[in-house]
């Protein structure tokens, strides 16, 4: 328990930024449980407390609790013909972003990190102003898909916005796109872990206290979640993702 203590005394967090920490982790859940692109909002929030690259680390074993959870929950909602289809170019996509990413200062992630979340704010954008238009069923799309996923996932652990879209292209319910993306996440989260630890040193025993401290908070929030992905209608749904997407981005530029 002492060493425990001590890990977290090294962070030296307000009070201010432990309640940031903690609203986040229910944010991570509250998206882990169904509300997608919810998280990205809370994505921002964590490099404003730990930094860019820091967070990334932090924010993942989060990720990974709400993953497991989701792939116990959804299971039987899965499409896996799309799984596959995405699945080695979200791979080419992490290693491109890890071999780019190790070296890059604090100040290139912040602004990287702020592009991805704004292009996902246009492209969310676009896809609900073209509702009756879908967007073509070929190797292009699936291809520049992946990419993009693999690369904001590493880079900022936004992919889930690059999912959403796609699984919306793809005339994907609710429940299909949610059960979908937890085994593609958990899959996809579980492969960045060793490059966290080995490569870019985000994931400590130090960074593991933070987890451990907020693990009830993730558990309270993927219950809620799943109430409120019961209850929350589809129109207030998506002007929430959108307004909350432009927000972080904001909150990314000027932290």
């Amino acid at each position: 328990m002492s060493s425990i203590l001590a890990a977290l005394a090294s962070y030296e967090l307000s009070t201010f930024e432990w309640g940031l920490v903690c609203f986040c982790a229910f944010v991570f859940a509250l998206s882990k449980a169904g509300l997608k692109g919810i998280d990205i909002f809370a994505v921002p929030l964590m490099a404003i407390v730990f930094g860019g690259k820091a967070s990334t680390g932090i924010v993942l074993p989060m990720l990974i609790a709400g993953d497991i959870f989701s792939v116990w929950y959804f299971n039987r909602d899965a499409k896996w013909e799309h799984l596959r289809k995405l699945a080695i170019w979200i791979t080419l996509g992490i290693l491109v972003a890890v071999w780019i990413g190790k070296d890059l200062p604090e100040l290139v992630f912040k602004y990287a990190l702020a592009f991805i979340i704004l292009s996902s704010v246009v492209i969310l954008i676009w896809l609900e102003q073209k509702k009756d238009r879908a967007i073509p069923n070929r190797a292009w799309f699936s291809v520049a898909s992946g990419l993009l996923v693999g690369f904001a996932t590493m880079v900022g652990n936004v992919g889930g916005a690059f999912t959403n879209i796609y699984f919306m292209a793809m005339k994907y319910h609710k429940v299909q796109l949610i059960g979908t993306s937890a085994w593609l996440f958990l899959f996809i989260n579980l492969f960045k872990v060793p490059f966290h630890v080995l490569s870019w040193h985000t994931i400590t025993y130090t960074s593991l206290a933070i987890n451990l401290v907020v693990l009830p908070i993730i558990a309270i929030g993927l219950w809620v979640g799943i109430y409120l992905v019961d209850y929350l209608k589809e129109k207030s749904y998506r002007m929430m993702v959108l307004v909350l997407t432009a927000i972080g981005a904001v909150l990314v530029f000027f932290r």
